[in-house]
């Protein structure tokens, strides 16, 4: 009992703090708390932001990968059910004769608009190859 009762005096004997130093405290108690919570908000917001860039990341990475395996399946394919000689395909037989070569040209020849194709209406005659 004696130890509660030196509390109680001693706490009784400690001077009390002014008014003036009351209102500094709770002033400067707010002001602390208005900032943390700002703090706190922006901490709060930044977080956030965080989340959907790498929401976003996570997204664009299964897409890839989606992409990647599906690539991958497409070239496995191809691979499988290749032409046995693709030299053939690559040079095809109006490519090697020349005669072929400039009919197909000729035709595939794009004219300008001012341009008019112009269509062999007759053959051309060799007059040396005309006998009497």
């Amino acid at each position: 009992m004696l130890k509660k009762m030196k509390r109680v005096v001693s706490m009784d004997l400690s001077p009390s703090p002014s008014p003036s130093y009351v209102v500094d405290e709770d002033a400067r108690s707010r002001m602390r708390h208005q900032h943390l919570m700002q703090e706190y908000e922006e901490l709060v917001k930044d977080v956030q932001a965080m989340k959907n860039n790498l929401q976003r990341a996570k997204e664009r990475k299964l897409t890839l990968l989606a992409e990647v395996k599906f690539l991958r399946g497409r070239y496995k394919y191809l691979m499988k059910n290749q032409i046995p000689n693709p030299q053939q395909e690559r040079n095809p037989v109006w490519i090697q004769n020349p005669e072929i070569r400039s009919e197909i040209l000729s035709k595939e020849r794009t004219y300008k608009q001012k341009e008019v194709a112009m269509k062999n209406p007759a053959p051309v005659l060799d007059l040396n190859q005309i006998s009497f």
